[in-house]
């Protein structure tokens, strides 16, 4: 299904496979992205082939800090839950670039496992999206999540410096830098024989390629550098 829909799995179930087991934390359901072209593909399949049934059918709202995200159809199979969330963009990565932090930027494929911000996840490092302070994204919901990771022995910090020094003009750490999911930076755990890209190995359907920059205030206070978050499908 993943494959065919070009559709992916994030959250924590994604989080858990990069950590180590004493490192997991409990996933209470499944987050399926997909864009609205295998909209009912995703959805018909998880009700006629699993035995899901549709319990809600709701719009974006403010709790869910997503401008990508078209709907969210929250699916239920006795105890078992599956929320499937529908992108208007042309690549089900994007939703994912939105989150809260860095900590939960990563997704599983039909044939990866894939974490954007590897040297800082694997080391229980978050920076803090900065189109929350920026774009004024900030509610309960979000604040409890960041809440729940920090109780989990994650560092989350809103100031890219806390997180370790690095050259504005030639570090990839600097949320400003502009970063591709082609990037070397990339981490990808191909579980199947995939597609040479540059020194990434991914599968044809990964394409399109997205762009995309975090952004925020300088992450010096010397500094008038101000960016906003973007996201860009390239390709």
């Amino acid at each position: 299904l993943l494959k065919f829909t070009e559709s992916i799995v994030s959250g924590s179930n994604a989080l858990n496979l990069i950590m180590l087991k004493s490192q997991q934390v409990v996933a209470h359901d499944i987050n399926v992205y997909a864009t609205e072209q295998y909209e009912l593909v995703v959805v018909e399949y998880l009700k006629n082939q699993e035995g899901y049934k549709v319990a809600d059918k709701i719009s974006p709202k403010p709790k869910y800090d997503g401008s990508a995200i078209a709907r969210i159809y929250k699916l239920e199979n006795g105890e078992k839950k599956i929320d499937i969330i529908i992108t208007h963009r042309k690549c089900a990565i994007a939703p994912v670039l939105q989150f809260h932090s860095t900590i939960v930027m990563n997704y599983i494929t039909a044939d990866n496992i894939v974490c954007m911000y590897p040297k800082w996840t694997c080391n229980r490092k978050g920076f803090i999206n900065p189109r929350l302070y920026m774009e004024d994204k900030t509610n309960l919901r979000t604040a409890e999540a960041l809440m729940k990771y920090k109780k989990r022995g994650f560092r989350l910090c809103a100031e890219p410096f806390q997180l370790g020094m690095h050259n504005c003009n030639r570090s990839i750490d600097c949320p400003h830098a502009t970063r591709t999911t082609v990037d070397e930076h990339m981490f990808h755990w191909n579980i199947n024989n995939g597609t040479a890209v540059g020194t990434t190995m991914m599968d044809c359907w990964d394409m399109p390629i997205i762009v995309w920059s975090l952004g925020g205030h300088g992450c010096t206070t010397e500094s008038n550098r101000r960016s906003l978050n973007h996201i860009l499908v390239a390709a």
